[in-house]
């Protein structure tokens, strides 16, 4: 019969001596002191069980219930379409603008699924831009400022792609075509490349010389196809595009003309940088006479500017927070997921110093920074679960309310 088990706690018996050794070893006489010293305890209680602290559960505070929930994205796109078309004044612009924000929105949400940038599963990035876009009116007309956002948009897709591949030289030239067809709109979109190309090299690691040649190619492509059929119908401009196909070097040198001048004036030391600033942003003064001629002479600055003032504030308050938050908490992302942001982030402070150095731009640049604002509000408002962050949720919300309601 086997003798019964020793009771919970009880270290097994010493094993007998080796018949060849005449003394018995180290560890039996350990482990005979060890039984002769302690005694056996029996087992503790089950109520009594300490649960280890990974097991605890986790606190889901209200911005991970919304950013978690399935109903976020739908319930935001009805939402926005509601507020997007009524009224209706049977104008073709708003649903043509509409269908273009939903076009960048469903490639977000693509290369937010294609790359997990969020560790969870969560739409918050179509969500954000999708409220973003809502707040701002101006941009809610069809206008070729969202056909470079989208083409944009389709060039990150096509770009984040090519981490980790074999043979990244396809998604390599439609990432750089959608860029060219970008410029098409506004021709200094084409310095992004130089971004872009920075970024493939540094943080994707896909850059070799059949991808530089691919993206060379996918640049051009766009311009060969326009060039032929200016040729052929004697007409170098589409109706409503702002840029012709004959002023797109002058377009390239005004986009770096604003820093080169500003080095030359500073080491000449003779005209102010103010005056040489006002000068490179002609467009913007020219801009501001035409809003303020909407309003009486007697109307302050900033009641004829407070909408777009308060959308840029908003919009660089958010994009403020989610960099540094970004910053602060890469480490709990894969390298892919990082690489993947670290592009955008780079592309998102490149559009910014860009428009600090060209306010004038600011009507092509601003749309392409919502854009880019997006994955790291989101990673933010998803992956946080601390108070201060949850209180910076419910105030992000009623800035965001407050942008939408101001009526002028």
């Amino acid at each position: 019969m086997p003798s019964p088990a020793p009771p919970w706690g009880a270290l097994p018996a010493p094993p007998l001596p080796h018949p060849t050794s005449p003394h018995p070893s180290p560890r039996i006489i350990a482990n005979a002191v060890c039984i002769a010293v302690f005694p056996r305890c029996p087992a503790p209680p089950q109520h009594t069980l300490i649960p280890r602290p990974h097991s605890l559960p986790v606190k889901r505070r209200l911005q991970n219930k919304i950013a978690e929930s399935t109903w976020t994205l739908p319930v935001v796109a009805l939402f926005v379409a509601l507020w997007w078309l009524l009224p209706f004044d049977r104008r073709w612009e708003e649903p043509a603008g509409l269908a273009v924000c939903i076009i960048t929105t469903y490639v977000l949400m693509e290369m937010n699924s294609a790359n997990a940038l969020l560790r969870v599963r969560s739409r918050m990035v179509s969500a954000v831009f999708l409220l973003l876009m809502c707040a701002l009116p101006w941009l809610h007309p069809f206008s070729w400022t969202a056909v470079a956002t989208c083409c944009m948009s389709l060039s990150f897709h096509q770009l984040l792609l090519t981490y980790d591949r074999h043979e990244p030289v396809v998604p390599t030239f439609h990432a750089y075509l959608f860029v060219g067809l970008a410029s098409l709109v506004w021709p200094p979109l084409l310095w992004l490349a130089l971004v872009q190309w920075w970024s493939q090299t540094v943080f994707l690691r896909s850059m070799s010389w059949r991808c530089l040649w691919a993206a060379v190619l996918g640049l051009v492509l766009p311009y060969f196809f326009w060039g032929s059929w200016a040729l052929v119908a004697h007409y170098a401009t589409i109706p409503g595009m702002p840029v012709p196909a004959a002023s797109i070097g002058p377009h390239l040198w005004g986009a770096v003309a604003p820093l080169w001048q500003v080095v030359a004036t500073a080491r000449a030391g003779q005209v102010p940088l103010a005056d040489v600033w006002l000068g490179l942003n002609q467009e913007l003064v020219d801009a501001d006479r035409d809003i303020r001629a909407v309003y009486s002479a007697h109307t302050p600055w900033l009641i004829a500017h407070v909408r777009p003032l308060a959308a840029t504030a908003f919009v660089g308050l958010l994009s403020l927070t989610g960099f540094v938050h970004y910053l602060r908490k890469n480490y709990d992302d894969k390298i892919r997921v990082r690489m993947c942001h670290y592009t955008f982030l780079l592309m998102e402070a490149v559009v910014v110093v860009w428009m600090l150095l060209m306010p004038a731009a600011w009507h092509w640049l601003f749309p392409l920074l919502v854009m880019l604002i997006c994955p790291s509000v989101a990673h933010l408002f998803a992956l946080t679960r601390t108070w201060l962050t949850n209180a910076w949720f419910v105030l992000s919300f009623l800035l965001w309310l407050t942008l939408l309601l101001i009526p002028c």
